[in-house]
């Protein structure tokens, strides 16, 4: 007769989430949040800079939230146009447009800072 028994220990899923980044704040949701800004910043309008700027200024890396707090923020992403006449990448609509160019991009890198295999 054969008889077999075993013990199967996991840590708390509180500790598994930390140790791969992808707790509240973590390093996943800094890397996101790092990387939204900075593949939005040439879509973003620039005369000044200041609109730009804002976005680092306003955001809380790894809060989840990127936020551009300008008082002309909100008119320049939806009243105006998608391109500008001295740079046709910037414009209004400007973080929709960079998602479309560089989602795949920042979510392979988030997989990545996890330590997911694709």
């Amino acid at each position: 007769m054969f008889s077999f028994s075993t013990k199967f220990e996991m840590a708390p899923a509180s500790d598994i989430i930390a140790a791969r980044g992808l707790n509240a704040g973590g390093r996943v949701q800094q890397f996101v949040d790092n990387a939204v800004l900075t593949h939005a910043e040439p879509y973003t309008p620039l005369v000044t800079s200041t609109l730009s700027k804002s976005g680092r200024a306003s955001t809380v890396i790894g809060s989840g939230m990127v936020t551009w707090n300008c008082f002309y923020a909100r008119f320049q992403y939806y009243k105006y146009g998608d391109t500008r006449s001295y740079d046709p990448m910037r414009g209004g609509h400007w973080f929709e447009r960079m998602k479309t160019d560089h989602k795949d991009q920042i979510l392979d890198g988030a997989r990545r800072m996890a330590g997911a295999s694709r």
